[in-house]
Order: C-alpha cells, then structure tokens, then sequence
C-alpha cells in the first residue's frame, strides 16, 4: 500500500534527526518544529529549499502524483512556524499546487519522543485528509 511505503519512509528518514537534537537539547528548554507538506501536481522541495532557513533539515518523499515533504525546523515555536507556514503556502498556491496539507507540530523536550511527534503528525495527516483541510496551516503541540 502506498500509504503505508512512504509513512515508514517518513520515519525512517526523519526520527534520528529528531532524536538527535532532543538528545543534544535534553537539559534546555528546547523547541523544534516538524512541518508535513502534501501536494498534488508540484515540486514541493524546490519552493521549500528557496524558502527554509539554513537550519531547517528538509526531508522529500516523491510518490506518482504527490510531493510529501517534512521539514525539521530546529529552534523553532509554533509562532515562528505560523510565520513560515503563511509564506510558504501562499508561494506553494501561486505555483499552482493541488490538494496542499500544511502540518505543523510544535515539540518541546521531555514533552514526547520522537517516535510519538511523528505518529502524533501521522494522525493529524489522517484527519486532515479525512476531513479535506486542504490549503491551511493545521498547528498542533506535542
């Protein structure tokens, strides 16, 4: 299943990164930001590496129809993240991008593992889809 391939891709790609900074940051009141991108008909990292910090870590599943993008923004809050997600959608829309999921999850040390934030963004990208959030920032803490 198709859903399934790039869900463990996602994983596979981005929990040591986040395990990483949680681990180097474990003693500080630490924030980072995950950001999920979905998008028909586009090139999703191309906007987003014109687009992201020097710091945000960019991470690009690429299926038939569909650009899924996760971005690991280090160092970042949820007021940062709305920011970044305002101005990243609307340069998303204007190059003509269909059926666009805007995730953000805001993860604080101590407050979850890795694991649990990106299960935690699986299930906000299983409801947003389910219930067609489609073109709007969905912001969600861990």
């Amino acid at each position: 299943d198709q859903d399934i391939a790039w869900i463990v891709k996602l994983i596979d790609q981005s929990e040591n990164t986040i395990v990483t900074l949680l681990s180097l940051h474990k003693n500080s009141d630490y924030r980072l930001l995950i950001i999920l991108i979905e998008a028909k008909n586009i090139s999703l990292s191309e906007i987003i590496r014109g687009e992201k910090r020097d710091s945000d870590i960019l991470f690009t599943i690429d299926l038939k129809d569909t650009n899924i993008c996760t971005i690991v923004c280090q160092d970042t809050n949820i007021e940062g993240g709305f920011h970044f997600a305002d101005r990243l959608l609307r340069n998303i829309e204007l190059r003509g991008a269909q059926e666009i999921l805007f995730l953000e999850l805001e993860l604080k040390t101590g407050n979850c593992s890795a694991k649990d934030a990106l299960y935690k963004l699986l299930d906000l990208h299983n409801k947003a889809k389910k219930n067609n959030d489609f073109g709007r920032p969905i912001f969600q803490t861990c």
